[in-house]
């Protein structure tokens, strides 16, 4: 019955920004009248060089997919509500 809402900044929180925002949308789908997921100042499409997300995926994922990637993480930062 509680419910939680995350204020973002999900991708600037060291080398794991990938498996942090996993996992707050992995709670997301499985309690989604539960968990609430706001955009942050740092969830921008813009900003994901500014810090190291994209070095990130980069290095996790090859070159050859940080694009498709970093699109992906831009589609679901545009459908967050800001916080």
């Amino acid at each position: 019955s509680n419910r939680f809402i995350f204020n973002g900044d999900f991708v600037d929180r060291g080398a794991n920004s990938v498996e942090v925002m996993a996992m707050v949308m992995a709670l997301k789908v499985a309690f989604p009248s539960m968990v609430h997921l706001n955009r942050g100042n740092h969830e921008d499409a813009d900003l994901v060089w500014a810090y190291d997300l994209a070095n990130e995926v980069q290095e996790k994922y090859g070159v050859d997919k940080l694009a498709p990637i970093l699109d992906a993480f831009g589609d679901v930062f545009a459908a967050l509500p800001l916080g």
